[in-house]
């Protein structure tokens, strides 16, 4: 890891000129270097194909078979039937694969205009196209098991010279533990074939995980989420130290930071990166901090302009144990990694595609850095991708908290995604990072941040997958402005306090925090703005002084934070009605019953609101009776009434059970 980190690392306090970015010059969302000259390498996974999804191959191979001219010519012995036929020549009987034997029924019916009792006369010549689903007599090997999910060994089988092959074979160096993998050389109109049989949605669904084409390098065109100007009438305020949250800080050793990568564009022609390297300054700032001498850094996702860098990482990344062949995923992009190295790079120089960006180099990169288990990952870009996802799933309870920006387009974040996907015709392209951080947000704690420009206004996508809304106007820096907004400053805000309250945590020597529970404290530090309920999970905004906290706590009606030890329920607990009592704390699971309890509970303007780990989002609550006692260093505190807690109480968070 240290060659990497060595390689390329931009520093917060290196000086960074102000230049203007020029527009991009390409519109397209994908370009696509074609390396398939003759043929294109096609992999299908058949232990990830139903039965039913098998017939559609079986219809599209014969169709292979028939315009190639691919077929065996038998004849009719006595008393040969049809399903005497399919088994001799293809290996496939109703009683084990009614699918795929109903689907050859069909085939050879067609081809040969059979009655409808695919009668078949003693002496007669019918033509049996020939597809790779049968063995080879006398022999080991087999002519592409095609159909059969449950053969270990891979075959490759060419279209090209079928037709001469005599059934035979050429055994392909991959092996897969699950069996069931088959790779083809198709020539393009054969591949082309394949492609128009398949809906876009079964293609979308299959891709990644059941089969790849292996023929070109995609190169995405990254975006960045943020622009020029406010709204005329937003009063901004000016930037202050947080004298409360400076004096909890104040004796924080910067030994206990962790690492902090920020992944965006840097070179000396784009401004974005070092904008958003002025929020972490700042934030910092705000707290009293600065960043000097910090593992704080910025990692290019500029490949074309750090080819050096970049081939180094997809190299050590591929290189590394672990990264090997398991899945099709790891298959597609090894290839394309070494396509990548005979594409003309003069062709994305800046001035032509100044965002443009190889789909395997986002992979390796996430990938790479996510292996060094840092504290914290941030992004402010998103691209549409070609490839199936850039998140590796390498492990369990992860630490690294992972940390992107929100589409800046207003709307429902779900349907901004379903939109871009369906209106723009993309088979397997998905909005990247983003789309992966809240499909998967469950097992490694991703967030999603959106942008919040004063109490209760946000400009933006919002929805229930977003995590939060960081502060994403208003920083001042050396190449930010007060007027630059967007999402891609709101995420290092947010990203900047997480890693500002992991050092905090190490500090107190707790036990470590995973990525799943920093996510959650996020979530439970919030001060909630009713009119943001709804819009982001959190329902408003972090505070800081919150997200610091290692212990139970209470905010006072006055807004001061105190511990509380000491918590009981009476039986009524907390309950929408007396027979239907809920406990207040975290989860726990006795004799393998998981029992679900309220880890936070708020009231703002009058309303309460509550959050538990199994719906981890502040939500309307509407509860009859609430029985708690507890201890605050002022003394003991018992709530026997909603109208107590009203009136002395914001909110109570649980982070340990009593």
């Amino acid at each position: 890891m240290k060659t990497i980190k060595n390689i390329f690392c931009i520093l917060f306090f290196i000086t960074m000129s102000h230049v203007i970015v020029a527009q991009s010059r390409i519109t397209v969302d994908t370009t696509v270097f074609n390396s398939a000259k003759d043929s294109t390498v096609f992999y299908i996974d058949w232990s990830q194909i139903t039965p039913e999804i098998k017939v559609t191959f079986i219809n599209i191979m014969s169709d292979i078979a028939r315009r190639n001219g691919f077929y065996k010519t038998v004849t009719i012995r006595a008393d040969e039937n049809i399903s005497r036929l399919i088994k001799d020549n293809y290996d496939v009987v109703a009683e084990k694969n009614n699918h795929s034997y109903q689907a050859l029924v069909s085939v050879i019916h067609n081809l040969n205009g059979l009655d409808a009792q695919n009668t078949l006369v003693v002496g007669t010549q019918i033509r049996l196209p020939r597809l790779p689903i049968t063995r080879s007599r006398n022999s080991t090997k087999a002519f592409t098991q095609f159909f059969d999910p449950y053969i270990s060994q891979a075959y490759i089988l060419s279209t090209d010279s079928a037709a001469k092959s005599n059934l035979t074979t050429a055994e392909q160096n991959i092996q897969f533990s699950n069996g069931g993998l088959y790779a083809y050389k198709l020539s393009p109109a054969d591949l082309a074939l394949v492609k128009s049989k398949l809906s876009k949605k079964l293609y979308r669904q299959l891709y990644g995980q059941a089969l790849i084409t292996l023929d070109s390098v995609h190169i995405s065109m990254v975006r960045f989420p943020d622009h020029q100007g406010t709204p005329t009438d937003l009063k901004i305020p000016p930037a202050a130290v947080d004298s409360s949250v400076a004096r909890l800080l104040a004796t924080l050793d910067k030994k206990n930071f962790g690492t902090y990568y920020v992944f965006d564009n840097f070179n000396a022609r784009s401004t974005h990166g070092k904008k958003v390297l002025d929020v972490i300054n700042a934030r910092f700032a705000a707290y009293g901090l600065d960043t000097s001498g910090l593992s704080i850094r910025a990692v290019p996702i500029n490949y074309f302009d750090n080819l050096a860098f970049g081939k180094t990482v997809i190299e050590n990344y591929f290189a590394s144990s672990g990264t090997g062949s398991k899945n099709l995923s790891d298959v597609e992009l090894s290839n394309e990694a070494n396509l990548l190295k005979n594409v003309d790079t003069s062709l994305y120089a800046y001035a032509l595609c100044e965002n443009c960006i190889p789909e395997v180099y986002l992979h390796a990169l996430f990938g790479y850095y996510y292996r060094d288990k840092p504290d914290v990952i941030s992004s402010s870009f998103w691209s549409n991708m070609e490839l199936k996802g850039i998140m590796p799933r390498l492990y369990k309870n992860p630490p690294t908290s992972l940390v992107t920006a929100a589409l800046n387009e207003s709307g429902e974040i779900e349907d901004k995604i379903k939109n871009v996907l369906v209106d723009k015709g993309l088979l397997v392209g998905e909005i990247q990072p983003i789309n992966d951080y809240f499909n998967t947000y469950t097992d490694n704690g991703a967030m999603i941040i959106g942008n919040r420009l004063n109490k209760g206004v946000f400009v933006g996508s919002h929805g229930r997958h977003i995590t939060t809304a960081g502060l994403g106007v208003g920083w001042s820096g050396r190449t930010i402005l007060p007027t630059d907004t967007g999402t891609s400053f709101a995420t290092p805000d947010v990203a900047t306090k997480i890693y500002i309250a992991k050092a905090y945590w190490r500090s107190k020597q707790a036990e470590p925090v995973t990525a799943s529970e920093t996510r959650l404290r996020v979530l439970l530090g919030t001060d909630i703005d009713s009119g943001l309920i709804g819009k982001f999970e959190s329902g408003g905004t972090v505070n800081m002084l919150k997200l610091l906290q290692t212990e139970n706590y209470a905010e006072l009606i006055s807004g001061e934070i105190v511990p509380i030890t000491n918590l009981k329920l009476s039986n009524a607990g907390i309950s929408a009605s007396k027979f239907d009592g809920m406990p207040f704390g975290r989860k726990t699971i006795q004799d393998g019953e998981t029992r679900e309890g309220l880890c936070g509970l708020a009231c703002v303007d009058g309303r309460f609101f509550k959050i538990s780990e199994s719906v981890p989002w502040w939500q309307p609550a509407k509860f009859k009776e609430i029985s708690i006692s507890f201890s605050t260093p002022a003394g003991p505190v018992v709530i026997q009434s909603i109208e107590d807690f009203k009136s002395n109480f914001k909110q109570l968070i649980i982070l340990k059970n009593p």
